[in-house]
């Protein structure tokens, strides 16, 4: 018999385990209902931001497209026949690999200028052609004329619900789309076992095969480089809950909001301003980084080189 003036031992374990199930069962629903989810995702940009920069990384080249490119050139978009001597000039220059971050699904500039890059792309082994991959509201991008089999890399990346990338992915399969297909292209055959390299994993892999580091596959399905395991991400890791991570997906190591990679412009190599030597055993994307191109991506960053929270979506690659 409990003590007058006493509250007997089990009673006060039903009154903590009452409480706890009040107050702590609301919170698990709002967490799995994605009710702190921005909260938490904002918190993560703080980290991020946080983080000191990395030193430059000379394994990467950008040629970047800027307005000021646009404007010398008399170019928007820039013409088939200027990309295709572009690539031309990158290609002797003996490169890992190269990484065209562009839409040409639409021919642009003269007929002579399309076939030129058609061919200056399907003779290259190192060109890696970004696309769009189709998806119920989108039918998808072709990547650039003469693109082999296997040289086409989808440029597209995860967003959450703010419209700030975190992620990116790996490998994907196309999807199946409600739109009318304008052409059946690899990035709009929505088979199962269609699985498309992400333009960032097929550039990287290029590099690496060169360092004899190929990529394999870990029991559990995972991507192993050597004795690095690139784990997958899950739909409630960190302060995601059920993110749209069904295919092969990562968090975005951003290297910093500044400049981050060497960057030549695409007048400075037409005019053979920059050596060879600038690109060569190196991984060479060519990209967008003007204002009318609006290919811009929002950032963790408050603010980055270009003095707001986006970074151009070459660049993020």
């Amino acid at each position: 018999m409990a003590r007058p003036g006493k509250t007997p031992l089990s009673s006060l374990l039903k009154t903590v385990l009452l409480t706890s199930l009040v107050f702590g069962l609301p919170i698990v629903a709002i967490r799995i209902s994605s009710g702190f989810e921005n909260l938490e995702l904002a918190a993560y940009d703080a980290f991020v931001r946080q983080r000191p920069p990395e030193k430059l990384d000379d394994r990467i080249v950008i040629v970047t497209i800027s307005d000021d490119d646009i404007e010398q050139l008399q170019q928007y978009p820039i013409h088939d026949g200027t990309l295709a001597e572009a690539i031309a000039k990158l290609d002797q220059a003996k490169p890992r690999a190269i990484g065209l971050d562009i839409a040409r699904d639409v021919p642009q500039g003269p007929p002579a200028g399309r076939q030129k890059l058609a061919e200056v792309i399907e003779q290259s082994p190192v060109v890696v052609a970004g696309c769009l991959l189709s998806t119920e509201n989108h039918p998808g991008s072709p990547p650039a004329p003469g693109t082999p089999e296997g040289a086409a890399a989808f440029a597209d990346f995860p967003t959450d619900v703010d419209k700030t990338v975190r992620r990116v992915k790996l490998v994907s399969t196309p999807g199946k789309t409600q739109k009318p297909l304008r052409k059946q292209h690899a990035c709009n055959d929505a088979r199962a076992d269609n699985e498309i390299l992400s333009m960032s994993f097929q550039l990287a892999t290029m590099y690496l095969i060169a360092e004899e580091i190929s990529p394999d596959q870990t029991e559990n399905n995972e991507i192993r480089l050597k004795k690095q395991i690139l784990h997958r991400l899950s739909p409630n890791f960190g302060g995601y809950a059920q993110a749209d991570a069904t295919d092969y997906q990562m968090m975005l190591n951003y290297r910093g909001a500044q400049k981050a990679f060497r960057e030549f412009s695409i007048v400075d190599l037409l005019k053979n301003q920059v050596k060879p030597e600038a690109f060569r055993d190196r991984v060479v994307l060519i990209g967008y980084t003007s204002e009318v191109s609006k290919d811009e991506l929002s950032t963790p960053y408050v603010e980055t080189q270009g003095g707001s929270r986006t970074i151009s979506g070459v660049i993020v690659h």
